[in-house]
């Protein structure tokens, strides 16, 4: 990495829909850089990886994390393995700068994805990640419902920068480009989604046991 200084702690919390593959695979064996993805579980969706299981090699091992998510995860589910696993990992590795990969295909409107989440899960674990790093360099990632990713992505600039987003400036985005469409005018988050019965059970459980793994595999060797 050009400029990379010597000693440097980066995290990489990645936030999209879809695994990280791509920064997994190139810091497999690296533990210049902590990876951490929560994301739809391989099982259901494309890059068909990213399992607890996966957690590094040599002197990477601990320091990838996948947190694969079974399709239907609401934002209650969501922010259980959200809660249990990164603020703990990001404390005891102290990222100097953390590389966020926020993506709003997580909505339950994205036509490509499963999970059933609003945008104000992923607002409050982007304001998480902003107050256990001293450094943030935020990326937008997949989104493939035009309407509520430009709304998910204006809410979490807003939540970085600690601000609170007023509809007559910033709920225009996408107004005047597509159109006077219902979708488009407001930057109101959506009730948080907690379903319940049996597609919340069956997630849920889910969800428990991959963090549970995790637990088992990583948390000793970062001695949580």
């Amino acid at each position: 990495m050009i400029g990379w200084k010597k000693g440097l702690k980066i995290a990489c919390i990645d936030l999209d829909a879809h695994h990280g593959n791509g920064v997994q695979d190139a810091f497999y064996a690296d533990n210049r850089v902590l990876k951490i993805s929560l994301h739809e579980s391989g099982k259901t969706l494309y890059p068909w990886s990213g399992f607890e299981t996966e957690i590094g090699e040599g002197a990477g091992t601990g320091y990838n994390i996948n947190i694969p998510l079974p399709q239907g995860t609401d934002d209650e589910t969501y922010l259980y393995a959200f809660s249990e696993i990164v603020p703990p990992v990001m404390e005891a590795f102290a990222p100097d700068i953390t590389i966020g990969v926020f993506g709003a295909d997580t909505h339950h409107t994205d036509p490509l994805t499963h999970l059933n989440m609003s945008n104000h899960s992923l607002c409050r674990a982007v304001n998480t990640i902003a107050e256990l790093s001293p450094k943030v360099l935020a990326l937008g990632a997949g989104g493939y419902n035009v309407y509520n990713s430009a709304r998910t992505w204006s809410l979490l600039w807003a939540t970085l920068n600690k601000l609170e987003p007023e509809d007559a400036f910033l709920g225009a985005v996408g107004g005047m480009m597509y159109g006077p469409e219902a979708e488009s005018g407001s930057l109101e988050k959506d009730p948080l989604i907690c379903t319940s019965g049996t597609i919340k059970d069956t997630t849920h459980k889910e969800v428990v046991r991959v963090v549970d793994s995790i637990k088992g595999s990583v948390f000793p060797l970062w001695g949580i």
